[in-house]
């Protein structure tokens, strides 16, 4: 039971140790000034979508590449079971179409960028 406590309090101090670390703490001299740098790089919301958008088809083409990789097992390891057969063979349909799916929207957004007369420049 002792070196329970011990033990929450050594753990304890340690996380102390680690979150003071992360602060700028200053005993001489006081800042009276803050600033907060702006997180975001992005300068207009177009911007910031795109971003998000390339992220997002980052990461949806990673998981894409897993998907496809369970589909293909699923289908070569069925054994001779049709039911895992259509099963792998669905895995990687749909994983195409969701690959064409990540490439296009891209292309999507500028196709009705142009179609509703949106100009880059204001």
């Amino acid at each position: 039971m002792k070196n329970l406590k011990l033990n929450k309090k050594i753990l304890g101090l340690i996380v102390l140790i680690f979150c003071l670390s992360f602060f700028k703490i200053s005993l001489v001299k006081s800042q009276t000034q803050v600033t907060i740098p702006n997180p975001v790089r992005h300068t207009t919301f177009e911007d910031l979508l795109k971003a998000v958008l390339e992220f997002l088809q980052g990461v949806g083409a990673v998981i894409a590449v897993i998907s496809l990789m369970a589909g293909a097992f699923t289908f070569i390891s069925a054994g001779g079971n049709p039911e895992k057969v259509n099963q792998g063979y669905k895995m990687i349909f749909w994983t195409i179409i969701g690959l064409f799916v990540i490439i296009s929207a891209s292309a999507f957004i500028e196709l009705l960028k142009q179609r509703f007369g949106v100009s880059q420049n204001p």
